[in-house]
This record gives C-alpha cells, sequence and structure tokens, in this order.
C-alpha cells in the first residue's frame, strides 16, 4: 500500500547485503528526491539516507542496525510531496541464501547453454529524477509531451533515459501472442516477446531492452522463481517497438551517441 497521490508501487526485498527498496511515482510527476526512514519499533521513525535521486535505493546492514521496517518519502518538482506506506522487507536465514544462489547459478548455466534463446541487452532505464524535457514541456504541463522529442523521448524528463553500464544476459523466450493491428491498408504486426533474467528488480514499466536491432518496451515484471519471498528470477513481458512509433528514430540516435551499434546474441 502507498500513498496513491504519489506512488503508483513502492516494494522491498532483503538481499544478501541488506536490503533494496525500489517504486514508482505517478505518470505527471517527477521525483526531485527520495528520503529513506526507518523504524525500529514502528513508532519513532529515523532518517536513513537522504537526496536518493534514483527509483532505487540498496541500504546496507550497516546502514540498517535494528530496523525492521522502512517507508520513503517523495518530493516532486511541483512541490507535492508523500510517503509510501511501512515496507517490511522479509528476512532470510543462511540456507534460504545458499538456495537463493543456487537457483541464480543454474539460472545463467541455463541461458549460457540455450542455443537459440541467450541474448545479451543493453538496458534503458527511465530517468526517475531530473529537469522537466525543455523542447516538449516548457511550462511544465504533462499534456504537452512529445513522444517523439530527441530530448525525453516522451518520458517528460530532459535526457529520459540513461543506459545500465553493463550488457545483462537474459532468456528470449518463443513469442506466443503476437498480433496485426489496424486497417486492411495500414496494418501493423504487434510483436510480444518474453525474457527470463536474474537482474535484480531495479527495471520499471517502460523501461526499455535492446536486443540486436530491436527495442522492447518492458510492460510488466514478474517475479518467476524466490526463495523465502526474496525474488530470484523474473520474467518480462514485453512489446516490441515498431519503426512508426514518434520516439523510434529520436531513441536509435540516442543509442548511436552513447553505445555505436546493437548487441549481438550470446554465444
Amino acid at each position: 500500500m502507498t500513498d496513491s497521490n504519489i506512488f503508483r508501487w513502492a516494494k522491498g526485498w532483503a538481499t544478501i547485503f541488506g536490503a533494496r527498496l525500489a517504486w514508482d511515482v505517478r505518470y505527471g510527476l517527477i521525483q526531485a528526491r527520495a528520503d529513506i526512514y526507518g523504524t525500529k519499533d514502528g513508532k519513532e521513525w529515523y532518517l536513513i539516507q537522504p537526496g536518493v535521486k534514483d527509483h532505487w535505493c540498496d541500504i546496507t546492514r550497516e546502514n540498517t542496525g535494528l530496523t525492521t521496517a522502512y517507508r520513503i518519502r517523495i518530493t516532486c518538482t511541483n512541490g507535492e510531496q508523500g510517503y509510501s506506506d511501512s515496507i517490511q522487507p522479509q528476512t532470510a536465514g543462511k540456507q534460504s541464501w545458499l538456495i537463493w544462489k543456487e537457483i541464480r547459478r543454474r539460472e545463467e548455466v541455463l541461458m549460457r547453454a540455450h542455443p537459440f534463446g541467450a541474448v545479451r541487452v543493453y538496458i534503458l532505464m527511465r530517468r526517475a529524477t531530473g529537469n522537466p524535457c525543455p523542447l516538449c514541456n516548457p511550462d511544465d504541463c504533462w499534456n504537452s509531451i512529445n513522444p517523439s522529442c530527441p530530448s525525453c523521448f516522451g518520458t517528460g524528463i530532459e535526457d529520459g533515459y540513461y543506459i545500465w553500464p553493463e550488457k545483462e544476459p537474459m532468456l528470449m523466450l518463443e513469442p506466443k501472442d503476437d498480433k496485426i493491428e489496424g486497417t486492411r491498408e495500414n496494418q501493423r504486426n504487434i510483436v510480444n516477446r518474453s525474457f527470463r533474467t536474474v537482474f535484480d528488480g531495479r527495471l520499471r514499466e517502460h523501461d526499455l531492452l535492446l536486443v540486436a536491432n530491436a527495442f522492447y518496451d518492458i510492460m510488466s515484471q514478474q517475479v518467476a522463481a524466490s526463495v523465502a519471498d526474496i525474488p530470484a528470477v523474473y520474467l518480462l513481458a514485453t512489446k516490441q517497438l515498431a519503426p512508426e512509433e514518434p520516439r523510434y528514430k529520436a531513441l536509435w540516435k540516442f543509442v548511436a551517441a552513447n553505445i555505436g551499434e546493437p548487441i549481438d546474441e550470446c554465444k
């Protein structure tokens, strides 16, 4: 549960090093900062990590101490503020972590051994914070956003994406629900793909995957395998961006300027 005026969702889970919190704000809002609070008894809350600029935060055991729950306070660029409800990451014992590691190891072995589906992926993450786009959003009006804008790519935030520094291995699953939409004169093939990944929960809806020469828009993320409620493997549902989509050309220019040629398949 979260403050419906600010958050779309907020969640947390245990990690080997402590805890990870992740969240997303309502469409039309731009996060200016996030402040993370913790409590030991559910009554007194104290600031743990101020001024977070992304949509996720790792909290180490050195910072958590005896903390049992967390809240996230978001301040938006328009001045709005809101708190998430209390988040209590699941804890796990040594045996659970050993099983968790083994599940992820086997998943990575499967990816390397798969003859067709294993790919190495560039991840384009939507920026959580930043300035309103100066080209298509000069008056801070969400309705004025241009989906083909070369600066924000339809996100409303200047330089709307950043590229995750490392390529991530993922398993591309066989398509089952491709379809054709539109009139007979203007038909469009809708290509849907699912990916399995051990990338650790920081992905959000409308982050993008770049696979070979195609962009895939993440529509949803589900936990495919977990141990003691701690996610180990994720399943991503995506839709391929069509060349006629407004932001397609702008995204390719952005990719060419930052990473050059697209990636190729895993060997």
